[in-house]
């Protein structure tokens, strides 16, 4: 599971409206880079009959702590993830434009945001504008230079016209990336929001004014914002939840200086049912897969039928080979873990159980911050009167291992959702669990300083969908 968020880093909008109800003067020289809203529109016949005055939204995220993060710290795959564009409506009182479809395309030159904010007269010149990016440069088209096919882009149906805009630009952030690294793709100049050639183009239907909420908004939980998504390195670790006739995984975590390392491959397990090798009667070596930098992964089905009721069971993890079942002279042994496999029986797990759920977090964390977040779960207790958050290190419970449990953000001064439950296609909010219990990685480079936010889970079970949204806050300092 994953979740990072690229922040905004500077926006504006470009028009070429009338500034006095003729079409000899207009906005093409306006600026409104500091305008807390960002417009798009296509108005037709408002100044003579085939006139057109268009509205075009200009954006730009800072990629710089993604690129690192993927291809430096390695904390974020560099495939399976998918960067979702998210651009919150702006409610407001005038006409709004129904039945279109809005589209996203990467910039090709580099433009200054300016700081113009008179929207209802258009009198703060600057850049960037619809005629020029900057100061020194016009655009080579007017309304801004975008390349229509190559490098990705994005689209959107709006039926109702209010709904936020919520779009899949994987392929355009992903040529970001590879530039940033010098490998071809495409600088990141920012994007572009426009209507569609049709929308604009038309010369019978209107389109009225859609706004969203720019980086300037007070709205904090509503600002544009790319969102990183993947599911693709959800750890399921079995090692304390190991069960005879299951299909189960166990992991090595490669730990060199407290970093993940990734060792020399292929590595090797063994797994056997005694500690002494020439002593187990259920023994037999596979070949670990690569999970992530640093993590290893095996596969193992033990079926009862074929195997000794040994209460400690071990896994041998190296690197070289084996002859026959002995690790060769040349081997060299990472790990040897201990699991005991127990029996899955029907009436393990009560659908209609309830459970407590204590979270190891600390009360403030910085932006820059990323930290682990351990949730121990258990039944609960009929006999306390209440769910308390505790240090899951020194309360000594029967901890349970629950497969679908997912976290949301919400902020508990505004009651606006940061985060939402990832139970999608993609499901990035998605606890992983080990031999101590369920977690989750979160960088906390998307919270607001000085806002306190708390966490909700969601446990799906049997079909059903508990959700636990009780005192776990922090701030964001």
């Amino acid at each position: 599971m994953g979740f990072f968020r690229l922040n905004l880093t500077k926006d504006t909008t470009i028009l070429n409206v009338s500034t006095d109800g003729t079409s000899t003067n207009r906005s093409s020289g306006s600026n409104l880079g500091a305008s807390p809203l960002l417009q798009v529109f296509a108005l037709k016949d408002n100044l003579f009959t085939g006139s057109v005055e268009w509205s075009r939204a200009l954006l730009q995220f800072d990629i710089v702590d993604l690129s690192r993060s993927i291809f430096i710290d390695k904390t974020i795959p560099s495939s399976s993830v998918t960067y979702t564009l998210k651009m919150p409506n702006y409610q407001h009182g005038g006409t709004i434009p129904t039945s279109y479809e809005l589209f996203v395309y990467p910039l090709s030159r580099s433009w200054t945001e300016g700081s113009g904010s008179d929207s209802s007269r258009y009198r703060d010149y600057g850049w960037a504008s619809w005629l020029s990016s900057s100061s020194t440069q016009t655009w080579t088209n007017s309304g801004s230079d975008f390349l229509l096919t190559n490098y990705g882009s994005g689209s959107q149906l709006f039926d109702r016209g209010q709904e936020d805009l919520e779009m899949n630009i994987t392929e355009i952030v992903g040529n970001w990336l590879s530039s940033s690294i010098g490998v071809a793709g495409l600088p990141n100049n920012g994007i572009i929001v426009k209507l569609g050639s049709t929308e604009e183009n038309s010369a019978v239907t209107t389109y009225s004014t859609k706004m969203f909420h720019s980086r300037e908004s007070k709205f904090v939980d509503r600002l544009p914002t790319i969102e990183c998504r993947w599911d693709s390195d959800t750890i399921k670790d079995n090692r304390s939840s190991f069960f005879y006739n299951q299909n189960n995984k166990l992991f090595f975590y490669n730990y060199v200086r407290g970093q993940l390392t990734s060792s020399g491959e292929p590595v090797l397990v063994q797994i056997r049912d005694h500690f002494i090798n020439q002593s187990a009667s259920w023994n037999t070596v596979l070949t670990a897969s690569k999970f992530s930098e640093g993590v290893y992964t095996a596969s193992i089905y033990i079926n009862n039928f074929t195997a000794s009721f040994s209460s400690s069971w071990y896994d041998v993890w190296l690197s070289g080979g084996f002859t026959g079942l002995s690790a060769s002279a040349n081997s060299s042994c990472f790990m040897t873990g201990t699991f005991t496999p127990i029996f899955l029986s029907g009436n393990m797990f009560n659908p209609n159980e309830d459970f407590i759920i204590s979270v190891n977090m600390k009360a403030e964390y910085e932006t820059t911050e990323r930290d682990r977040i351990k949730v121990s779960v258990r039944k609960k207790n009929l006999k306390k009167s209440h769910i308390r958050t505790v240090a899951t290190g020194s309360v000594n419970v029967d901890r349970l291992f629950i497969e679908k449990m997912y976290y949301s953000i919400v902020n508990d001064q505004t009651n606006e959702i940061s985060v939402p439950f990832g139970t999608g296609s993609v499901e990035f909010t998605r606890l992983s669990y080990d031999s101590e219990g369920n977690y989750f990685d979160l960088p906390f480079n998307w919270g607001v300083p000085g806002f306190v936010y708390r966490f909700r889970f969601q446990i799906h079970d049997n079909k059903s969908k508990k959700t636990y949204d009780e005192a776990w806050k922090f701030k964001i300092v």
